[in-house]
């Protein structure tokens, strides 16, 4: 599996908390990080139930609650969102 860069990000929970309207407002193409991530049927089920991809990373941030979560969704936006990502971390 390819390691995607972290971008020196050294907290993931903090960094998506801080970064969240960015997040919600940027990302695109959330169904194919729903793809990438160990969601339960029902989890997944709501979040592609979402109208707009603003609507449905609001959501998937929503379940983001642990650490290991957090580093999941880090890695599935780094492979998906990578110019966003980049976008702020080097901001």
């Amino acid at each position: 599996m390819e390691k995607r860069p972290s971008h020196g990000i050294k907290d993931n929970q903090k960094f998506l908390k801080r970064n969240q309207g960015k997040l919600i407002d940027n990302v695109k193409n959330v169904d194919r990080i729903v793809d990438d991530l160990n969601l339960g049927d029902e989890m997944a089920a709501n979040v592609r139930a979402e109208r707009t991809d603003q609507a449905k990373m609001r959501k998937l941030l929503e379940y983001t609650k642990s650490t290991s979560a957090a580093n999941l969704l880090v890695d599935a936006l780094n492979k998906h969102a990578a110019d966003v990502m980049e976008d702020l971390t080097t901001a």
